[in-house]
């Protein structure tokens, strides 16, 4: 029964061809006006956590969550349905609630300093639970993605485009939203979950056989060799606080440190272990092809530390994630050569791309050199606001030159090749 499923979605998915959205939601009048000016068939719809999930109690019994009735964002997908549209679901765990802050504060991302908060220019505290805490991430998180994908599931897989968990975003990779290479770049893991689960890190990778176990000193030893660090005891080992300790400035190694490449294994493990479980909890309700996911995007500028500390992970979670989602997003904020590569990698893998440029930022006009020179399967622009507001009609105008250009099969490789290659 399950093959029979999974079969059905995926015949169903492909029958809708590429995929023309955008993020945010309006009136049914502006949505529709919307559709029917640059032929956009999809809205993104972002779905917080914060504001469905009213609850954890946790006793010698078990853990019990109590969660929101869903009236508001029925009305929402039913009005889409009405105009004949379709959505993008993202479950956003960005934005925490206010009794898991009350109850749970030891288990949010921190940095070295102690704090919490991601990115100190956004009022609403942009603050991420930690992914190295299971209690957080099966029974509180998971129990709410579990909660969603049923529901969404039963009453709207009809007009479900893709599901996107809302994972390896920005605030979840190794530094503050606000940091650029004028200031000092933190690593976010040292709750204590991140911090157990690093010392067992490196607990497993510096034993010499199966017989090597536990926490010794001979290991403790093998770790201050290798990494230069002066730790006495297991209680003192810890990540690197920042890119400076770590020796991203040593000129002659630059970003070959052992100490930083090894934590970076062992960060990047914490979002993707978070990624393959939510997605695994969704997967018992929609199939691997309507699952979708933004992988972090990097930024220009081989010297910058934003771009070091995303640009290794990409094709890390591409391949450790490929048997989870049938789509990935990006960014066009990318250099034009290194976007294609990824894009064409991941469409060898066998995945679905869509791009999504940010309006407001201008990333859209780069949106016409990436058409030239790949195949992708659809964009998602940010935000429906910005296509109805002072400039809607040049952006509105853009979409649509974008959407003819995909759908005569002129871009990728039905071009003639880039003078980048």
């Amino acid at each position: 029964m399950k093959k029979i499923f999974i079969i059905y979605f995926f015949t169903s998915l492909c029958a809708l061809g590429n995929t023309y959205s955008m993020a945010g939601i309006d009136s049914k009048k502006n949505m529709k006006f919307l559709m029917e000016e640059t032929g956009v068939e999809v809205f993104q719809i972002d779905i917080p956590w914060r504001d469905y999930h009213l609850g954890t109690v946790i006793s010698e019994a078990g853990v019990e969550n109590t969660f929101a009735e869903l009236e508001k964002l029925d009305k929402t997908l039913e009005e889409i349905r009405e105009i004949g549209g379709r959505v993008i679901i993202q479950l956003s765990i960005h934005y925490i609630p206010q009794w898991f802050l009350d109850s749970h504060r030891d288990k949010l991302l921190r940095n070295y300093r102690g704090s919490f908060e991601i990115q100190s220019e956004d009022l609403e505290k942009h603050l991420i639970p930690s992914p190295y805490s299971d209690l957080v991430k099966y029974e509180i998180i998971g129990a709410w993605y579990d909660y969603m994908g049923r529901h969404l599931r039963e009453n709207y897989n009809d007009i479900i485009e893709y599901i996107n968990p809302g994972i390896l975003e920005e605030g979840q990779m190794s530094y503050p939203w606000s940091g650029y290479d004028g200031e000092e770049l933190v690593f976010w893991a040292f709750d204590r979950a991140a911090l157990e689960g690093y010392r067992t890190y490196l607990e497993r990778i510096f034993s010499l056989n199966t017989e090597d176990t536990g926490r010794t000193p001979e290991k403790l030893e093998r770790i201050n060799e290798k990494y230069g660090t002066h730790f006495l005891q297991w209680s003192e080992v810890r990540p690197p606080q920042t890119f400076h300790e770590a020796g991203y400035y040593n000129l002659d190694d630059r970003g070959k440190s052992a100490y930083l490449m090894d934590f970076m294994e062992f960060y990047a493990e914490g979002p993707l272990s978070a990624a393959k479980l939510y997605s695994d909890i969704l997967l018992q309700y929609f199939p691997r092809e309507k699952l979708a996911i933004k992988i972090p995007h990097w930024h220009r500028g081989i010297q910058n530390k934003r771009t070091f500390a995303e640009g290794r992970f990409i094709n890390y979670y591409m391949q450790d994630l490929k048997s989870h989602y049938g789509a990935l997003i990006f960014l066009p904020i990318q250099d034009l050569d290194s976007l294609t590569r990824y894009i064409k990698r991941a469409k060898t893998m066998g995945y679905k791309v869509l791009l999504e440029p940010t309006i407001k930022v201008g990333d859209w006009r780069e949106m016409e050199r990436v058409l030239e020179v790949v195949e992708i399967d659809g964009v998602n622009a940010v935000n429906t606001e910005d296509f109805l507001g002072e400039n809607g009609r040049e952006y509105r105008r853009a979409y649509r030159e974008w959407i003819n250009k995909m759908e005569e099969g002129t871009t990728g490789s039905q071009r003639k090749e880039s003078s980048l290659y």
